[in-house]
C-alpha cells in the first residue's frame, strides 16, 4: 500500500512541482504588481504635495516681495547717488534725458532759419546741425554760446570741421573728398550728439546744392600738421 502511494507521488510530482511554482510565481508577480502600483500612486500623491508646498512658498514670497519692493526700489536709488552721485549708477545717456521721450514734430530749417540759433541772441536756444541732422545744445550755452570754445559749430552745418580740425575754413556740410576714416568720425559725432543726456535732435536743415564743378575744400595748415 505505502509503496503504490509512493509511485502515485513519485508520477505526479512534475504536476505538482508546476502546481507549486505557478502558485508562488502568480502570487509574487501579483505582490510586485501590487507594491508597484502603492509606489506609483505615492510618488504621484507625494510629488503633487511637494507641488502644493512650493506653490504655497512662492506665492507667499511674491506677496512679501511686492510689499517690501518699493523699499528696495528706494534703497537702490539711495545707493546709487552715494557712490556715483547720480540716481543711474552713472549712466549718462539719451534714456535719462527726459527729452527723449517727449514727442514733438520735427523741425525743417533752411540754412538762414538756422543762423539765427547761433547763440549771440541769450533770449533763443542754441542749435547745431552735423550731416543735415539740427540738434539743440542749449543746455552747453557755456560751450556754444558766445565766446564759447565750440561758438563755432553753433547755428550752422559744420560737418567737415569735426574731422579736418579747420574751424576757419571748413565750417561746411560739404563731406566731399573726405577719407573712409574721416566719414566714420563725422558718423561718431552725429552719435555722440544722439545720444548725449542733455542735447537732443529736433530736426533737419535743407542744403543748399553744391554745384558739381565746385573746387573741394583746401586742408587747413593745421590740418596738414596732423596728417602723417
Amino acid at each position: 500500500m505505502i509503496t503504490v502511494i509512493a509511485k502515485k507521488v513519485i508520477q505526479y510530482q512534475p504536476t505538482y512541482d508546476c502546481i507549486l511554482n505557478t502558485i508562488i510565481t502568480d502570487g509574487f508577480c501579483e505582490l510586485w504588481r501590487a507594491a508597484a502600483a502603492g509606489m506609483i500612486v505615492a510618488a504621484i500623491v507625494g510629488g503633487l504635495t511637494i507641488f502644493a508646498l512650493l506653490a504655497t512658498m512662492c506665492s507667499q514670497r511674491r506677496k512679501r516681495s511686492k510689499a517690501w519692493a518699493p523699499v528696495s526700489f528706494m534703497l537702490i536709488l539711495y545707493g546709487s547717488y552715494l557712490i556715483t552721485e547720480t540716481w543711474t549708477w552713472g549712466y549718462r545717456g539719451k534714456w535719462t534725458n527726459i527729452n527723449t521721450y517727449m514727442p514733438r514734430k520735427e523741425r525743417i530749417f533752411t540754412e538762414k532759419e538756422l543762423l539765427k540759433y547761433d547763440g549771440t541772441d541769450p533770449s533763443l536756444p542754441i542749435y547745431l546741425a552735423i550731416d543735415g541732422e539740427v540738434f539743440d545744445v542749449t543746455k552747453g550755452r557755456g560751450w556754444y554760446g558766445k565766446g564759447g570754445s565750440y561758438h563755432h559749430f553753433s547755428g550752422k552745418d559744420a560737418a567737415r570741421a569735426y574731422v579736418t580740425g579747420c574751424f576757419q575754413d571748413h565750417l561746411t556740410h560739404d563731406l566731399r573728398g573726405l577719407n573712409e576714416n574721416e566719414l566714420k568720425g563725422v558718423a561718431h559725432w552725429k552719435k555722440f550728439y544722439e545720444n548725449h543726456h542733455t542735447y537732443h535732435k529736433i530736426g533737419r536743415v535743407i542744403h543748399d546744392p553744391i554745384p558739381q564743378d565746385a573746387p573741394l575744400p583746401k586742408p587747413c595748415k593745421s590740418a596738414m600738421k596732423q596728417k602723417p
